[in-house]
Parts: structure tokens; sequence; C-alpha cells
């Protein structure tokens, strides 16, 4: 599979994804070149993760996206902490 046609899967799967996939995969999403800065996906994920109605109803848990702590080792995960 190419990486043009893993971005294509990656964005259609982006607009049906469950809220709680788009808080543990920014790492993904970003490493695959979806989330690019100022683009589609991007605002639609910033869209999505700003919607305070969605957010209530998908009852996530405040450290639902920190897992198993931070990630380092892996550069397709997200960084969290210092």
């Amino acid at each position: 599979m190419g990486p043009f046609l893993f971005l294509e899967v990656w964005n259609a799967l982006l607009h049906g994804m469950l809220l709680i996939a788009l808080v543990r995969n920014p790492g993904k999403m970003t490493s695959t070149g979806l989330a690019q800065p100022f683009s589609d996906a991007a605002k639609l994920i910033v869209h999505k993760l700003g919607d305070e109605a969605v957010l209530k109803r998908a009852r996530i848990h405040p450290m639902a996206g920190w897992r198993n702590g931070p990630c380092r080792k892996s550069p397709t995960r997200a960084v969290f902490g210092p």
C-alpha cells in the first residue's frame, strides 16, 4: 500500500472516527500526514475535539489519551509531558 493510498484510507476513516480514537491517535494521524497544519482534516479534528456537546456525549475519561504514561519511544504516538 503506497503512502498516498494509506493517507486516503485514514482520511476516509476520519469522518466516522469515534472521539476516543481521535484522542488516542494524534501521533499516528500526524505521522501519516493526515493532520498537517491548516489542512481540512486538521480543521475537522479540531472541530470534533472542541465541540462540548460531542465531548459530553462521548463520556471520555480525562486520562484516556495518557494510557501508559509518557510516550517517548514510538515516533507514531504523541509525546505527553515536558
